[in-house]
């Protein structure tokens, strides 16, 4: 080729790039030569959402008695088995009753012969009574019978009271348990010397309901006097049933449902926070004599922050970032991108909840976010986002609301 078309050829062509280039300025970014991104888009979800205040807290009986005797002896029987629950007035032991019988029946003798005095007093009365009026008998005479009827009368009262004092620890013989639960062992066994209100024979723990204690920080406490104050929640002091939901280490959701019953009349000062509890059912397990509470477990809590309402659903993984600010991909109906700021809330059964910024009518890249930047073109595939129910938790937990600060509850 002559020199002369070659420099013209050059020339033109890079009159062409800067042409090209001056075009662009200012102008979105250009998709690949090999077309436009292929991305998954889908509708925000709609879903009912209680938000929750999350707590750590410990399982407690909600009953004990250390069971000790009322009558000294020794002890005959032992008629429970260690460890295992019993019922209700249910026998645990048996103290010798051989002495307590003899003395109800000398009681009993008592009664007969302070009945007979009275008898025959109340008939000695009547004939003075009778001859008195005949003018036979001193007013003196009438009198001292009247007395020794009086007397007569306080005497078998007395007995009486003894006869019930007497049948009372006979019956005492046999120690009771005064509340269902679970036993401890047996701290005296048969032929030990039992001492009255003294020597502890055994315990009982209550098994259902049961308790649990948390410690709630004092930002906590101020924001649910508020949300009481402006009556958006009422107050357990007040009587209102506030629902709260446990799990155990091993647990997934919060399978023990219950309400709040007690909340402290102050803060711990060492603390800076303020003890509740909850009150829980505590079946049996079908099947089994055990029951999935026991005193003394650790367990995560949450109480609801307002009543539910509805929100707006995302996956947590449709959310990015730019210069701080949590931002989601939406793509318009040119199937041009678009950074969409968003306010986000905590987590809701594994899906993120977005407080401002989305409707239900958009559409939001939920797959390809890598290939993706605002002001593109893409080629949007439709997709669709699990309702709550169907999508768990990542940790395992289907039905908690995470979230390190609880958010504000919602505008009525």
């Amino acid at each position: 080729m002559p020199a002369h078309r070659l420099l013209t050829a050059v020339t033109l062509l890079a009159a062409a790039v800067v042409a090209s280039s001056g075009c662009n300025k200012g102008g979105p970014p250009q998709t690949p030569d090999g077309g436009a991104p292929v991305v998954t888009v889908a509708h925000p979800i709609l879903d009912k959402v209680t938000l929750y205040t999350d707590l750590t807290g410990n399982v407690a009986q909600k009953n004990s008695v250390e069971i000790r005797p009322r009558v000294s002896g020794y002890i005959k029987e032992v008629k429970f088995q260690e460890g295992k629950e019993v019922a209700k007035d249910q026998v645990l032991f048996v103290i010798d009753p051989t002495i307590y019988e003899a003395l109800l029946k000398q009681s009993e003798g008592q009664v007969r012969n302070y009945q007979a005095q009275l008898d025959k007093a109340k008939a000695d009365l009547a004939r003075t009574q009778e001859t008195y009026n005949k003018g036979a008998t001193a007013k003196t005479e009438l009198d001292q019978n009247v007395a020794s009827v009086a007397v007569a009368e306080a005497q078998l009262f007395t007995a009486r009271a003894s006869v019930d004092q007497a049948r009372q620890n006979r019956e005492w013989t046999e120690v009771k348990s005064p509340i269902a639960g679970r036993t401890s062992t047996a701290k005296l066994t048969v032929g030990n010397l039992a001492t009255q209100d003294q020597s502890l024979l055994t315990t009982v723990v209550g098994v259902d309901p049961m308790y649990a204690y948390f410690d709630v920080d004092e930002s906590t406490v101020r924001m649910y006097q508020r949300l009481i104050a402006e009556k958006k929640l009422k107050s357990v002091n007040d009587g209102a049933k506030v629902v709260a939901e446990i799990k155990l280490k091993d647990e997934p959701g919060y399978p023990h449902k219950g309400f709040l019953e007690f909340v402290d009349n102050r803060l711990n000062p060492s603390t800076g926070s303020l003890t509740i509890r909850g009150e829980f059912p505590n079946p049996l397990v079908p099947g089994t004599d055990s029951r999935p509470l026991t005193a003394g477990f650790y367990c995560r809590g949450r109480i609801p922050i307002g009543n539910p309402y509805d929100g707006i659903l995302i996956p947590d993984a449709a959310v990015g970032t730019d210069q701080g600010k949590k931002i989601v991909f939406v793509v318009g109906g040119d199937n041009r991108v678009e950074a969409r700021p968003v306010v986000l809330g905590p987590l809701f059964r594994g899906l993120r909840l977005v407080e401002k910024g989305l409707t239900t009518s958009d559409r939001v890249v939920i797959k390809g976010l890598g290939r993706v930047q605002a002001g593109i073109m893409v080629e949007p595939h439709d997709g669709t986002i699990p309702k709550p129910s169907d999508t768990p938790d990542p940790a395992g937990d289907a039905g908690r609301t995470q979230s390190a600060e609880p958010a504000p509850a919602p505008k009525k």
